[in-house]
C-alpha cells in the first residue's frame, strides 16, 4: 500500500464482472490493474497473474517503475514474492549462521532454533529459481557454518550426501522428524539494537537488516526500510522502550 501511494496516482477504478459459461460457478468480481506513463501512454505489462497474491501486485509495480526509467525503492524490491522451499541445517553457532546465510542470493528467510538434543538449527527459506538445495548445502559447507543437514525426503537426503562427500565425517546427514523450538537469540544483532527491533519488517528485510547491524553498517540497514518504517524507528528512539515488546521474527501484518 505504501509503495502504491508513494509512486503511483490512481486515475480510475473499474470493477468488472466476467460472464461465466457455467452458471453454477456464480459470478466473480475482479479488478484489472493497468499502468500508464505520466503522459497518458500505457505501460505494457502482462495482466494474466493472480492479483490475490501480494507478489503479483508487487511484480507489476516493479515492472511499471522500471519501465518508467525510475529507481524502485529498496523496500519494494524486498517484497517480491518468490517460489520458495525450506531447508533445515544444523549449525555451530546461530549468530554466525544467520549472518552468513543472509549473504547468499536466493535466501529469503532464516529462523534460528533448537531441536530435542539441543542442537542449533536454522530453518532456511530459499527461492528455488535462484539457489538449489544442493547449492545451499555446498555454500553452507564452504562458509564453515554447517554441522548437519536434516533432510525430510529422499531427494534432500541424496543431494546432501553427494555434497558432503570428501568433507569431514563429523558433518552428518540425518532425517528430521521432530520439532524445532525457536531460539531466544534469533537475529541477535536485531534484538540488541536500540530501535530496529521495534520496527515491523518482512522476513527478508529482517534477515538483511540483522546482518548489516551485526557488521556495524547501520546506515546501510536504514536504507532497506520504507519511509514509514523509518518513522517508526525514529519514534522508538524517543519512546520509553521498557514498555514496548520487540517484534523480531513476528509477522509484519501482526506487528504492524
Amino acid at each position: 500500500v505504501e509503495a502504491a501511494e508513494s509512486h503511483f496516482v490512481t486515475v480510475g477504478s473499474v470493477v468488472e464482472r466476467p460472464v461465466r459459461k457455467h452458471l453454477e460457478m456464480g459470478p466473480t468480481e475482479y479488478t484489472r490493474i493497468k499502468f500508464y506513463h505520466h503522459n497518458g501512454s500505457p505501460i505494457p505489462i502482462s495482466d494474466t497473474g493472480d492479483l490475490s497474491r501480494i507478489g503479483e501486485m508487487v511484480h507489476r509495480m516493479m515492472n511499471a517503475i522500471n519501465a518508467s526509467a525510475c529507481q524502485p525503492p529498496k523496500f519494494l524490491t524486498l517484497l517480491e514474492e518468490d517460489e520458495c522451499s525450506n531447508a533445515i541445517l544444523g549449525v555451530y553457532t546461530l549468530v554466525s549462521a544467520e549472518v552468513e546465510l543472509a549473504t547468499l542470493d536466493g535466501i529469503l528467510q532464516t529462523r534460528a532454533g533448537h531441536i530435542e538434543d539441543h542442537q542449533n538449527v536454522v530453518t532456511v527459506t530459499y527461492d528455488r529459481r535462484r539457489i538449489s538445495f544442493s547449492s545451499l548445502v555446498r555454500r553452507a559447507l564452504e562458509s564453515g557454518i554447517l554441522k548437519a543437514v536434516l533432510y525430510r525426503n529422499t531427494e534432500e537426503r541424496i543431494a546432501a550426501q553427494m555434497e558432503i562427500q570428501g568433507h569431514p565425517s563429523y558433518i552428518r546427514v540425518a532425517k528430521f522428524d521432530g520439532s524445532i523450538v525457536p531460539a531466544v537469540d534469533s537475529k541477535l544483532a536485531l534484538r540488541r539494537s536500540m530501535s530496529f527491533r521495534f520496527v515491523p519488517m518482512t522476513s527478508l528485510q529482517a534477515m538483511k537488516v540483522n546482518r548489516l547491524v551485526h557488521l556495524g553498517a547501520v546506515h546501510e540497514a536504514v536504507r532497506l526500510l520504507s519511509p514509514r518504517q523509518g518513522k517508526i524507528m525514529m519514534k522508538m528512539m524517543k519512546t520509553d522502550q521498557s514498555k514496548c515488546p520487540d517484534v523480531v521474527d513476528s509477522h509484519i501484518v501482526d506487528s504492524w
